[in-house]
């Protein structure tokens, strides 16, 4: 992922990521595609975000295939900072797209839906060292696409080391949904992430 920011307190990201094949109906999309474009500003130890982000997925659709994967998704979150501690409420809203009826339009027997999805983090970092500490909670309402016709909860919790403009981070995550690929692969499961991120 790559942001770019303005002192006005616009900014835009392009984020890119390779996929498993759930992600569409086909089941054949193998690469996302993230723009976003948003506002953020801090106000008194608060910090306010909101903005639109397009998911799109390449080259997903087989000939002949009438679903639509992509979509867009506004969202919005507050986060408030005292001391070491960040603690942060996102919402993020999908409107009714074909890309999230159940079948992504394909066969045209499923509705367009909509996805509500609610999240919160706590952040903080431990004083005189390089080192903090993450936890994530969140939420995904909507017989949708979203989330395979269900509700499910997410869950996460991390570590980072923060050394000059880099930050390195490991972080455990799971759900409680079983979302099982053609191939039998529940893509749900638990997982380490690790990570790399640069300011300069």
């Amino acid at each position: 992922s790559i942001t770019v920011t303005h002192s006005s307190g616009l900014y835009a990201t392009v984020w890119s990521s390779s996929t498993s094949g759930y992600v569409t109906f086909s089941g054949t999309g193998s690469q996302e595609i993230d723009a976003i474009v948003g506002f953020k500003k801090t106000y008194s130890g608060v910090t306010f975000d909101a903005g639109v982000l397009y998911y799109i997925y390449p080259r997903s659709r087989p000939a002949g295939d009438a679903s639509k994967g992509d979509f867009f998704e506004p969202y919005a979150d507050i986060a408030y900072t005292y001391g070491p501690v960040t603690a942060k409420v996102t919402v993020n809203y999908a409107p009714k797209q074909k890309a999230l009826a159940l079948d992504q339009g394909q066969t045209g027997l499923f509705k367009n839906n909509d996805n509500v999805y609610l999240a919160g983090d706590l952040s903080a970092s431990i004083p005189k060292t390089p080192l903090g500490l993450t936890a994530h909670l969140g939420h995904t309402w909507g017989p949708s696409w979203l989330s395979l016709g269900k509700e499910y909860t997410d869950w996460g919790l991390g570590a980072t080391l923060t050394y000059k403009q880099l930050v390195f981070g490991v972080s455990y995550v799971d759900t409680d949904g079983v979302f099982t690929l053609a191939n039998g692969k529940n893509a749900a499961r638990s997982g380490v992430v690790v990570s790399l991120g640069a300011s300069f």
